[in-house]
């Protein structure tokens, strides 16, 4: 009962919220004694629909899972149904609850406990392998491929997550996007994007462009016409940050 009392009969309502089995079962047998000899009582605990929730997509173990005292938690919950089938790094999770929905990467939320949120019963939960990532190359924190977390990841958010530009060696007005593009789903356009992060103009650029799946990101070392002889070298082709906006939308 969601007031957290049970029925018995001959008894009465019985406080349960609280308190373990044994405790609920020696309180229905004290007040059982008076009108029945020698009363056998045996209680447990099973779970109501209206206390699960669903665990969907590349978890290892599908199903309805109740919530439990040590089930709380969403990696709680996630570690009773044998954990995910697709690497940490690669797992991203929605949450449905109601009308409302939002979604993380696993890692992100294994990193950090805030985001291990509650469960609350009726919650949906879907478990999406995403592959996306993004290439970052030169003169920043790290030279890595970092997972694309959501589909409005801007430009800014990735240098942030790549450890930024490296104060010594790096041009902060050689930022440079590699992008393929498909057109008609046959040909493929090879475009390279140059950001000035050095003004408030390029840094406002920056933070709204968004990025995509594939994309290369390069930072440049050498000043910023030697890096441009080798763009064209490469691609023929560069095109300024002024024209980013409508890119990035």
């Amino acid at each position: 009962m969601q007031s957290g009392e049970i029925f018995v009969p001959y008894v009465g309502h019985i406080r349960a919220s609280g308190r373990s089995i044994e405790q609920v079962r020696l309180n229905i047998l004290t007040a059982l004694e008076p009108q029945t000899p020698n009363p056998q009582i045996t209680l447990e605990r099973v779970p109501g629909s209206g206390a699960s929730i669903s665990l969907l997509g590349a978890v290892t173990a599908q199903g309805v899972y109740p919530i439990e005292v040590d089930t709380m938690r969403l990696t709680a919950m996630l570690a009773r149904a044998g954990g995910v089938a697709a690497p940490l790094e690669e797992t991203v999770i929605r949450v449905d609850r109601g009308r409302t929905s939002g979604e993380a990467r696993l890692s992100l939320i294994v990193a950090d406990p805030v985001q291990d949120i509650a469960l609350r019963p009726g919650d949906r939960i879907t478990f999406i392998r995403d592959d996306r990532t993004i290439t970052v190359l030169g003169a920043t924190g790290g030279q890595t491929r970092i997972p694309v977390p959501r589909h409005d990841y801007r430009l800014i958010d990735l240098l942030g997550d790549a450890g930024g530009l490296n104060g010594n060696i790096a041009n902060a007005k050689g930022v440079f996007v590699f992008r393929s593009t498909e057109r008609g789903g046959v040909d493929t356009e090879r475009l390279v994007i140059r950001f000035d992060l050095s003004t408030p103009a390029g840094i406002f650029a920056a933070r709204t462009f968004r990025m995509r799946h594939a994309d290369t990101v390069y930072v440049s070392e050498a000043p910023i016409r030697n890096a441009q002889k080798v763009i064209a070298t490469v691609t023929g082709v560069a095109t300024s940050a002024d024209d980013v906006n409508a890119m990035g939308k």
